[in-house]
């Protein structure tokens, strides 16, 4: 589905351009007519949203994302159907670029960037959890960098889409359709072979993946296929953080470790566990980090690394 500027949606969200095409689907920056504030309006795919199953998990899940409250998650603000019955969901739109494309052109980050990214991100992760909501497809496209005053704010997008991805329909979609799913780097054990069990501990392994490659510039593991990875990551065959950068902390390093064992029970149990052991390392802070180490802070008498 291709929308002209200038097309009405729902009565009340005017087309201004398209601001993206992929696997998923369509999003496109739009006004609201009577408000005057841009939005986002993300579409599934036509071949993909004329299955009444799919379409209507697709808008179940974007209920459940509408109630994430918090300023490291996007806002998702109304979820509905267009008069021919493509589902769609309206969210906050965005100013700034992905963490994915920011490695690109960067690699890496310093020590205290990369902390701060993922205070940031854990901030994000500790309020959807608390309402039994688990991203599943952590990864740094779905990461947000947006500009705010005194430093970065993080954002996590796709929330409600990425339970929706593991549903039998929409890989045979998928499949159908030749799209590649997810990034198989970012993936636990776990997830590969009993995705149904999955749990809040998936996505610590995901952030694990994201805040080594942020302090070095590489991933654990690569492959082509998420098997090779996995395969690896149970046989101990990947990259040391040490080896690679030997001037970190050891205690962040064992840190970044932990939420990258291959058994689930021996990570860190909570996104707020995790936040409050990787708190002592932060240096200089942007605002946003600032408040998301303060949830580790608070109460707990803990001084700064």
């Amino acid at each position: 589905m291709t929308l002209a500027p200038g097309t009405l949606i729902g009565g009340k969200y005017r087309v201004v351009r398209l601001v993206g095409d992929g696997g998923m689907g369509s999003v496109y920056e739009a006004r609201h007519e009577q408000l005057g504030i841009p939005v986002a309006l993300k579409f599934l795919r036509p071949d993909i949203a004329e299955r009444p199953g799919l379409a209507a998990r697709f808008l179940q899940e974007a209920r459940v994302s509408a109630t994430l409250q918090s300023p490291h998650v996007v806002r998702v603000s109304d979820v509905d159907t267009t008069a021919d019955g493509s589902p769609y969901l309206v969210m906050e739109l965005l100013a700034g670029e992905s963490l994915q494309s920011l490695l690109d052109h960067r690699r890496k980050l310093s020590k205290d960037e990369a902390v701060d990214f993922v205070l940031q991100i854990l901030a994000g992760l500790e309020a959807a959890h608390a309402l039994g909501v688990v991203h599943r497809d952590l990864k740094p496209d779905n990461v947000f960098v947006t500009p705010a005053s005194g430093g970065p704010l993080l954002k996590l997008i796709d929330f409600g889409i990425a339970k929706l991805r593991e549903s039998h329909e929409f890989k045979r979609e998928l499949t159908r359709a030749g799209v590649v799913m997810g990034t198989p780097e970012y993936m636990p054990p776990e997830q590969l072979y009993a995705a149904h069990e999955v749990d809040a501990r998936a996505d610590l392994y995901s952030l694990g993946v994201m805040a080594f490659e942020m302090l070095s510039g590489l991933r654990p593991a690569d492959g082509d296929e998420p098997e090779v990875i996995v395969g690896k990551v149970l046989r101990g065959e990947v990259r040391r953080l040490g080896t690679l950068e030997p001037s970190l902390p050891p205690e962040l390093i064992e840190v970044v470790e932990r939420a990258l064992h291959p058994d689930r029970d021996a990570r860190f149990a909570t996104a707020r566990e995790m936040l409050v052991a990787i708190a002592p390392f932060a240096g200089a802070l942007s605002p946003a980090g600032q408040v998301a180490r303060n949830l580790a802070v608070a109460g707990l008498g803990l001084g700064r690394g």
